[in-house]
C-alpha cells in the first residue's frame, strides 16, 4: 500500500510547487488618423493649331478642346474656376483673342466667377476626373503670321 501512495504524493508536491495561474487582464488600443481635404490639377495645353484668318477661319471659328484633370480627397465638392479677365494669346505686339466653355455648343463661358461645380456631393477620386475645356478663336481675326502663346491660371477650390 505504500508503493500506492507514492505516486500521490508526488502529484501533490508538484501541484503545491507549480506556479499560480496567469490572470488576464484587456486594454483598447487607439488607432487614428487625420485625413486632409486635398486636391491635385492637371496643367494640359489647348492646342488650337494652324489658324487662317484669310482662308479656313475667315468666316468659322476655331474650335478645339482639352481636358483638365481633377483628382481629390473623397467627401467634398470642389469647383474649378478658370481665370476672368483678357483671354488673349500673344506674339510680340499682336494679341489673338479666344474663349473657354464649359460645354460644346460653346454657349457657358468657362471662368466667369462662379466657377464648374465638379460631380456634385463626390469629389472626384484619388484616380482623378477628366473635364473638358472647349475653346474657341472667333472667326476673321486679324493678326499677323507667327506662333502665339499664352496661359491661364485654373484653380480647383474645395
Amino acid at each position: 500500500m505504500k508503493k500506492s501512495l507514492v505516486p500521490i504524493a508526488l502529484a501533490f508536491a508538484l501541484i503545491a510547487v507549480a506556479p499560480a495561474a496567469f490572470a488576464n487582464a484587456t486594454g483598447t488600443l487607439t488607432v487614428q488618423a487625420n485625413v486632409a481635404n486635398n486636391c491635385t490639377i492637371s496643367s494640359p495645353t489647348l492646342d488650337f493649331g494652324a489658324y487662317d484668318p484669310v482662308v479656313a477661319n475667315a468666316a468659322a471659328p476655331d474650335d478645339k478642346q482639352t481636358t483638365i484633370t481633377v483628382a481629390c480627397t473623397k467627401g467634398f465638392t470642389p469647383t474649378i474656376a478658370l481665370a476672368t479677365g483678357a483671354r488673349t494669346i500673344s506674339n510680340g505686339t499682336d494679341n489673338l483673342p479666344y474663349e473657354l466653355y464649359k460645354d460644346n455648343a460653346r454657349l457657358s463661358v468657362w471662368g466667369d466667377g462662379g466657377g464648374q461645380l465638379l460631380t456634385p456631393g463626390v469629389a472626384p477620386g484619388k484616380g482623378g476626373t477628366g473635364y473638358t475645356i472647349y475653346g474657341r478663336i472667333n472667326a476673321n481675326q486679324d493678326v499677323s503670321a507667327g506662333a502665339y502663346t499664352g496661359s491661364i491660371v485654373a484653380t480647383v477650390n474645395f
